[in-house]
C-alpha cells in the first residue's frame, strides 16, 4: 500500500500509473492529510466539486446547479450516491456519538438488489465507507469498485466533505479532528470509456 500526504499526490500518482497500463488491480493508498481535498481539473471546477459533494450528501443545492454541473462525463447515475444518504450520515453520527469506539459506523452505497452487470447506472463505484475514531481523529476507509482517474477529484472531495461534516456534527460530544483516509480501489482505469 502506498502512502500519500495529500489527495493531490495520489491523483498525480494515478495519472502516471494509468499512462502505463489501463487496469491496475488492488491499487490502494493511505492519504494522510485530507484538508487539501480540492483537485481542480478541466472537468472539475471548485463549483462542480462543491455541487456534487452537496448533492451526493443529500444536501440542498441551488436552482440551476444540477443542469449546469450534472454531466454524463462526470459520472452520470453511476456516480449518484444521494439515495438515503442523509439517513446514512445521521446513523454514522449517532453511532460515533453513542459508541465512539464502534467499528459499525459505515455507509454502504448500494446498487439496487436486481442490478445487472450490463446496466452501468446501477454499478456505483464507491461502495462502502467505514468511519472510526482513532486517537481523537476521525478516519475513513473507502472501498471503491472501480476508479476512473478523471473522476477521482469528485470522489475524494465527496469523502472529505463527508468527514468534515461528521467531525462538525460530533464536536458537541467529542473532541475529534480530521484524520486520514485509506482509499482502496480494485480496478483503476484512466477514464470512463
Amino acid at each position: 500500500m502506498k502512502t500519500f500526504e495529500t489527495p493531490l499526490e495520489m491523483f498525480l500518482d494515478m495519472i502516471k500509473v494509468t499512462s502505463v497500463v489501463n487496469d491496475v488491480k488492488g491499487y490502494s493508498a493511505n492519504i494522510l492529510r485530507v484538508q487539501e481535498d480540492v483537485i481542480e481539473t478541466e472537468l472539475w471546477t471548485k463549483d462542480s466539486l462543491s455541487f456534487y459533494s452537496r448533492y451526493n450528501m443529500g444536501m440542498d443545492y441551488f436552482e440551476g446547479e444540477a443542469e449546469t454541473h450534472k454531466l454524463p462525463l462526470r459520472g452520470g447515475s453511476q456516480g449518484d450516491y444521494r439515495d438515503e444518504m442523509k439517513q446514512k450520515i445521521n446513523n454514522v453520527v449517532d453511532c460515533l456519538t453513542k459508541f465512539p469506539n464502534s467499528k459499525r459506523a459505515t455507509i454502504t452505497i448500494m446498487n439496487y438488489s436486481t442490478a445487472k452487470h450490463d446496466e452501468d447506472d446501477e454499478m456505483k463505484c464507491v461502495r462502502e465507507i467505514h468511519f472510526l475514531i482513532h486517537e481523537g481523529f476521525l478516519c475513513a476507509n473507502v472501498m471503491v469498485r472501480a476508479q476512473a482517474v478523471i473522476i477521482f477529484p469528485k470522489n475524494i472531495h465527496f469523502i472529505t466533505s463527508l468527514m468534515k461534516h461528521i467531525v462538525k456534527e460530533l464536536t458537541p460530544f467529542h473532541n475529534v479532528k480530521l484524520g486520514m483516509i485509506g482509499y482502496h480501489i480494485t480496478h483503476l482505469v484512466k477514464d470512463r470509456q
